[in-house]
């Protein structure tokens, strides 16, 4: 079996869809499947797919397309030119790790598409115009055209049910991500005490809410003053308030970005505590991480984080006084054991038989009848 990843997206440093995708490629090749991959990215996009999550051409062979990272590079050329490769490749399936642009009826194999979450109807203040329009129309064209969705959460699908009703007869199937994690290295240089969070620097994202938060710890006695916030993730809109929130609040601040998996590990396995306060996500590819390495994990109160953390977290709301509810949760976990490790659920071994299955069942369905 040959399949097709278009994973190619705008990103000039990795981003959770990235992850996804390596981890995808990574567990498909592990499988007993152990298809012939051909993955789709920018050449921006190579460095870090090779030196960061380990992707190279013993895993797949790396298709590069001749654009320009801009609208039209990411929009037009795989709408006139994707069936045209997954022909001359010989395709069996084109999976699009993520929603893009396609034309169904230019690609003449079965349509597989991973849908992360539907922030283009429920959060659309997240994206700048004309990225909000485009979104939106790439997102309902993956849903209505794809001839299976691979759904990364119960809340993800409940939310597309709800927007989408119509189309639910289709093969929309949940899988969780693959999640593989490395052991901290013992022998890792010692850092300051510090509070973890992987996250890129967007609104929703609620980045300053955590540095408010510690500085009430701070003042109350419960977080030594020298203790650090170390956020992992991509600079965007909301570097600047990030950064200015830590100043104003006196807390010491340290952004990192494109880390390999090893320091990731490292901050997993070094920190207090591990705090997500997002008002919206798909999955959190980060708690699972966190989960994995038995860390102590403060998340906000809403559904999805209950679905992937069930009751290996603490939860707190995000109404009311949002800052003192944070604050107390985290001063809470500060003081209780570890958790136990987050194991089978997010395994690679399973996400591959479940793709397995997803595409035997399109597979299936595009055979011509009698």
């Amino acid at each position: 079996m040959r399949i097709l990843i278009y994973a190619l997206q705008r990103s000039t440093a990795p981003t959770g869809l990235c992850r996804y995708t390596a981890n995808l490629v990574h567990a498909l090749k592990q499988s007993p499947l152990h298809p012939e991959i051909d993955l789709i990215i920018g050449s921006w996009q190579r460095d870090y797919y090779r030196e960061i999550f380990n992707v190279d051409a013993s895993l797949a062979t790396i298709i590069e397309p001749p654009i320009k990272n801009d609208l039209v590079g990411r929009y037009v050329w795989p709408v006139l030119n994707l069936g045209k490769l997954a022909r001359r490749r010989g395709a069996d399936i084109v999976h699009f790790a993520a929603p893009s642009a396609f034309a169904r009826s230019l690609i003449g194999v079965p349509v597989v598409t991973t849908v992360h979450d539907l922030y283009a109807y429920s959060h659309p203040e997240v994206f700048k115009l004309p990225n909000r329009i485009l979104n939106r129309a790439v997102l309902a064209n993956a849903i209505t055209n794809s001839d299976a969705t691979q759904v990364i959460s119960a809340c993800t699908k409940e939310e597309m049910a709800r927007l989408f009703p119509d189309e639910m007869t289709r093969d929309h199937r949940i899988i969780y991500q693959p999640v593989t994690v490395l052991s901290p290295d013992p022998g890792a240089a010692p850092r300051r005490p510090y509070v973890l969070c992987v996250a890129g620097h967007r609104k929703h994202k609620n980045m300053p809410l955590v540095i408010d938060a510690m500085r009430v710890l701070m003042d109350r006695g419960s977080l030594s003053a020298d203790t650090a916030l170390v956020i992992v993730g991509e600079r965007a809109t909301e570097t600047a308030a990030i950064e200015d929130a830590a100043t104003r609040q006196g807390v010491t601040l340290e952004l990192l970005s494109s880390v390999s998996d090893q320091t990731l590990a490292n901050l997993y396995g070094g920190c207090l505590a591990f705090v997500v306060p997002s008002e919206a996500e798909g999955f959190c590819l980060p708690l699972v991480e966190a989960l994995m390495h038995g860390r102590r994990v403060v998340c906000s109160d809403i559904p999805i984080f209950h679905e992937v953390g069930r009751d290996a977290c603490a939860f707190f709301s995000l109404a009311g006084d949002r800052t003192t509810h944070l604050a107390d949760a985290l001063q809470n976990v500060l003081t209780q054991p570890e958790p136990p490790r987050e194991e089978r659920r997010f395994s690679s071994a399973l996400f591959a038989e479940e793709c397995a299955a997803s595409y035997a069942s399109v597979l299936e369905a595009a055979k011509p009848g009698p």
